[in-house]
C-alpha cells in the first residue's frame, strides 16, 4: 500500500507509514462465512454444513438467481431436513 501523505500546511508535510495486515480472499470469505454463520445461530436460523452443495451453488449461481435444476435434489434435501427439525422443535415446544 502506498504510504499516505499528510499535510499539516504548505510548508510541513508529514509522511505516515501504515502497516495494514494482509488477508488473502480466502481469509475475507472465512471471516464473511463465519459471521453469516454467527448471525443465522443468533437468530435460531438452521445452519447445515454440506461443504459439496456449498462448493456447487458458489460456483454455478449469482446471487438472485434461480437454483439450477441439476441441483434441485440436494437443495430439497436440505430443505427437508430443515422442514423435519423445525417440526422436531416445535413438536418439543408444545
Amino acid at each position: 500500500m502506498p504510504t499516505p501523505v499528510l499535510w499539516r500546511s504548505t510548508r510541513c508535510p508529514i509522511s505516515v507509514n501504515i502497516r495494514v495486515p494482509r488477508r488473502s480472499l480466502g481469509d475475507v470469505i472465512g471471516l464473511i462465512a463465519r459471521k453469516i454463520r454467527d448471525v443465522a445461530r443468533e437468530h435460531d436460523i438452521p445452519v447445515v454444513e454440506n461443504p459439496p452443495l456449498a462448493r456447487a451453488l458458489h460456483g454455478t449461481v449469482e446471487i438472485d438467481q434461480e437454483i439450477p435444476p441439476e441441483h434441485y435434489r440436494a437443495v430439497a434435501e436440505v430443505i427437508g431436513y430443515i422442514m423435519r427439525l423445525k417440526r422436531g422443535f416445535s413438536a418439543g415446544r408444545g
